[in-house]
């Protein structure tokens, strides 16, 4: 990094703005505050000035003030409901209240008159070294005031499980390089599946940034995101786009993924269908070898992907040994699963609820097998007024 570039002067820095939209509308919804320095007439990203250890937080603090102050003139009486993304680190937060006892950002908003419901505090990625929890006595202030947090980069370096508990975000803003490495290796898939899981436990939305291709917005689309936000659409830029700007490409992606998915369910159908009719008939089964006949009975019929089945009693304990579908496609009966209990599984206790009610089979959503760490689904199934058969699925 050039003298030049290390301490950029503020006569040569401006705000850019980086769109974000929404899924749900099609509309852009927001807009993220991001420093830009001119550079022999070429725009540069001041990314680097910010992330350079070796220049001091005062300096950093004073160029990131003059650009928060530039981003939120321009955004003053500005009509519509969008949002302004601001960046902050948490440890300028925590230290600048500490040594002065008001938030900048806030006086900000106050001397220009902005409405704080209209502008998002996004808690960016880095180390922090303070108390977590007046950390978010803090940042709560931000939020009496009516503003919206949000935490950067949500599962990469420090923007930890602990931080989002204790702050409590409405948006979680999720890197989409964690989403690719999702797609084709099935531990950071559990990892995505997570932060979805979380999001909604939450009352939190997605936010999916780095969109650049028609691939990525369906892969944030598989994610749960609710907003996006990258190249597909835009670069940074200095003025505001119609609203409207993405609503061609968004509804085409979404027809796509509409398509895909309805694709997808309606062979899961045809499978909970065929499974239906082959368990049709009045079965019974009171003691774990007549549970093992039952399933030696019924596996030989199964399509090839299914791949291990079993029968439990209402209160989780499995009462037949596992069958499992061999490599050579025969069945092998493992009786060390005999009297197992089931119950602490999440979905166990719902499902027999369920089960009982409408009298039918159910078919789970998609989860990582213990044993195998494929991905899969249980096809649940009552058997006379006790028990229930359950047969794993893999695609």
């Amino acid at each position: 990094m050039t003298a030049e570039h290390s301490f950029p002067s503020e006569t040569d820095t401006i705000p850019y703005y980086h769109p974000i939209v929404s899924l749900q509308s099609q509309r852009i919804i927001g807009y993220e505050s991001l420093g830009r320095q001119l550079i022999a007439g070429k725009l540069q990203s001041l990314g680097p000035f910010f992330h350079n250890p070796d220049i001091g937080e005062a300096a950093h603090v004073r160029l990131d003030r003059h650009l928060r102050k530039q981003a939120i003139e321009k955004w003053a009486g500005r009509q519509g409901g969008e949002l302004l993304f601001l960046n902050l680190k948490p440890s300028w937060i925590y230290r600048l209240w500490k040594e002065q006892g008001f938030l900048y950002t806030l006086s900000l908003l106050d001397r220009h008159r902005v409405d704080p419901g209209s502008v998002v505090i996004e808690i960016t990625e880095e180390e922090f070294g303070g108390n977590l929890y007046e950390l978010a006595e803090i940042v709560e202030q931000y939020r009496l005031r009516g503003c919206t947090i949000a935490i950067d980069d949500v599962g990469s370096g420090f923007s930890n499980f602990d931080r989002i508990a204790v702050i409590r975000p409405k948006i979680l803003k999720l890197d989409l390089e964690l989403l690719k490495k999702s797609h084709s290796h099935q531990g950071y898939r559990a990892v995505m599946r997570s932060f979805s899981i979380l999001a909604s436990q939450l009352g939190a939305s997605l936010l999916v940034e780095g969109v650049e291709t028609d691939k990525d917005l369906l892969l944030a689309l598989q994610a749960g995101a609710r907003y996006v936000q990258g190249y597909l659409f835009s670069v940074p830029v200095p003025d505001f786009l119609p609203e409207d700007r993405f609503a061609p490409l968004i509804d085409d992606v979404l027809e796509r993924y509409r398509r895909q998915e309805i694709e997808k369910y309606g062979n899961l159908s045809e499978i909970d269908g065929r499974l239906s009719e082959l368990l049709t008939r009045s079965l019974e089964a009171s003691c774990p070898d007549e549970a093992d006949g039952l399933v030696q009975s019924i596996v030989e019929g199964l399509p090839g992907y299914c791949h291990r089945a079993y029968i439990c009693t209402g209160d989780g304990k499995q009462l037949s040994a596992n069958f499992s579908r061999t490599d050579g496609g025969n069945w092998a009966r493992d009786a060390s699963y005999r009297g197992c209990n089931w119950i602490w599984r999440p979905y166990f206790i719902s499902n027999i609820t369920l089960m009982n009610a409408q009298d039918k089979g159910i078919l789970s959503t998609e989860y990582t097998d213990l044993e195998t760490s494929a991905m899969i689904q249980t096809y649940s199934y009552p058997i006379g007024s006790e028990c229930y058969l359950f047969i794993d699925l893999s695609f």
